[in-house]
């Protein structure tokens, strides 16, 4: 997982939201001192994962930052409600098979 949440903020809405600890692995903004869109943290990602850009897919909600992750040759999909980002990811998979 990829958040720009502060280190204060990531203790308080972990135990709240199980889903996080399905995650083998977090880059957390306020724990890195970068933020998206900044393109550093989308590398940091990429190695702490040990995943490559063109085999990687980003999912935000904010257009600066799914632009910033296109840049660095990430698939990044704005997500704009279930039923697009399910359309959306169909699509990539689609494109793949």
């Amino acid at each position: 997982g990829l958040s720009n949440w502060s280190v204060e903020t990531f203790a308080l809405v972990r135990p709240v939201y199980p889903v996080l600890n399905l995650m083998e692995d977090m880059v957390i903004s306020g724990v890195e001192h970068v933020m998206k869109p900044d393109p550093r943290i989308f590398q940091l990602a990429l190695q702490r994962f040990g995943i490559k850009a063109e085999e990687t897919v980003f999912i935000d909600d904010n257009p600066n930052n799914v632009a910033a992750a296109n840049a660095l040759g990430i698939t990044g999909i704005l997500f704009e409600g279930k039923e697009k980002l399910e359309n959306d990811l169909m699509g990539l998979h689609r494109k793949k098979s």
